[in-house]
C-alpha cells in the first residue's frame, strides 16, 4: 500500500465541519485534516490505498456520505521547484523559464505558491501538470498528473451540471460517458 497525499475544497450546505466531525470520522475520514481559510473549508488526506484513483475516489465517497458535504476541487499536495518541473516535463530550465514568463502561450503559467527559501519558488504540482495538459496538450512524466486533471475537470463539470434542469443534466452527463 502507498500513502497518497491530496486535498479537497469542500462545499457545505447546512452543516458545520466541527459539528459533523464524528460523522466524518465514522465515514472513514480518520486520515483527514480539516482546515478553513477565508470562509472556505478544506480537507487534506494522507490515505493508504493500492492506487491513486482508489485513494481519491474512496475519500470523495467517504466525505460525501455525510449529508450536506460536497467536494468541489482537488489538489495534489506536493510542491515542486522550477528545476523539478523542468525534469518532469523533459524541458530545459531555459525553456521552462520562457513558459513561466508567459512567452508564446495564451493562458498564464500557474502562479507560484511561495518560496521554499530566499531563492527557490515553489508551485503546486497538480496546477502545473493541469496547465501543461490544458495549454500545451502535454501529459507529463508523472503518471498521476492526468488522473488529477481528470478528477478536477469532473468535479467542475459536476458542479456546473448541478445548476441544470434534470433533463439537461442527463443530456450533458452523456458527454462524460467514455470507454
Amino acid at each position: 500500500m502507498t500513502t497518497w497525499h491530496f486535498s479537497f475544497a469542500l462545499e457545505l450546505q447546512d452543516v458545520d465541519v466541527d459539528d459533523a466531525f464524528d460523522d466524518l470520522h465514522s465515514a472513514g475520514c480518520h486520515d483527514a485534516l480539516f482546515s478553513r481559510r477565508d470562509d472556505q473549508e478544506y480537507v487534506t488526506f494522507s490515505r493508504q490505498a493500492g492506487t491513486l484513483e482508489e485513494a481519491i475516489l474512496t475519500a470523495i465517497a467517504d466525505l460525501e456520505s455525510v449529508v450536506g458535504i460536497a467536494v468541489t476541487n482537488i489538489s495534489d499536495s506536493s510542491l515542486v521547484t522550477a528545476e523539478e518541473i523542468a525534469l518532469r516535463s523533459g524541458r530545459s530550465e531555459e525553456s521552462l523559464r520562457t513558459l513561466i514568463e508567459q512567452h508564446r502561450v495564451a493562458r498564464p503559467f500557474p502562479s507560484p505558491l511561495g518560496w521554499s527559501d530566499d531563492e527557490l519558488q515553489e508551485w503546486e504540482w497538480s496546477a502545473v501538470a493541469n496547465w501543461f495538459i490544458g495549454e500545451l496538450g502535454e501529459h507529463l512524466q508523472d503518471p498521476n498528473a492526468a488522473m488529477f486533471a481528470a478528477i478536477e475537470d469532473t468535479l467542475h463539470a459536476r458542479r456546473s451540471c448541478g445548476r441544470l434542469l434534470p433533463d439537461q443534466r442527463r443530456k450533458i452527463s452523456a458527454l462524460l460517458a467514455t470507454d
